[in-house]
């Protein structure tokens, strides 16, 4: 049978006759290259929908998601908390933020509560700084370095807001999405 046992089907020709048509064929479909199109806008109304937030956006390439993406949320007087396994895109993307960083033991949710602790602490000493800066926990839903996935819970974010979650991966496709908490 051929792809996904598609071979023969009259209504999936169609289809696959329908798109070459309207779009034509290559070897990607990037919007770098092509420019945006009605799919790719579709795509991310769909996944937005699938994991119930206002937006998603989708990128070509793994690598240019993860180190284009923390940048564009983690800026200069922010703090990221981050596993210090996570791969090379993230540890371009933290360096790219110019955010402060720690760095946790890899899986040690011990570790990460102590910096956590340590984080609201610093935030009790300049309330006024505290109020301005954004703090990010990075990790890697498949860790590319071992082979592993992230275990062990994380602490509450209701116990050190705000905090955002960013869980990457670029193996496995996961329910997963930034959310931002502002403090109330």
């Amino acid at each position: 049978k051929g792809c996904l046992s598609t071979r023969g089907s009259s209504g999936i020709n169609a289809e696959y006759g329908a798109s070459v048509h309207k779009y034509g064929v290559g070897s990607c479909g990037p919007r770098g290259f092509y420019g945006t199109i009605d799919v790719h806008l579709l795509l991310e109304e769909k996944l937005a929908q699938y994991m119930d937030v206002e937006e998603a956006i989708i990128y070509s390439y793994g690598f240019s998601t993860i180190a284009s993406a923390i940048p564009a949320y983690s800026k200069r007087g922010d703090v990221i908390l981050c596993d210090k396994e996570v791969c090379y895109a993230i540890q371009k993307g933290i360096l790219a933020s110019r955010s402060t960083v720690y760095y946790y033991n890899h899986n040690d949710m011990d570790h990460l509560v102590e910096l956590l602790e340590e984080q609201a602490k610093r935030d009790r000493k300049n309330p006024k700084k505290a109020r301005v800066t954004n703090r990010f926990l990075v990790t890697e839903g498949l860790l590319r370095k071992r082979s592993s996935t992230a275990t062990g819970s994380v602490p509450s974010p209701a116990r050190y807001p705000p905090t955002a979650n960013v869980v990457t991966s670029s193996y496995v496709t996961r329910r997963c999405a930034m959310r931002y908490r502002k403090e109330s």
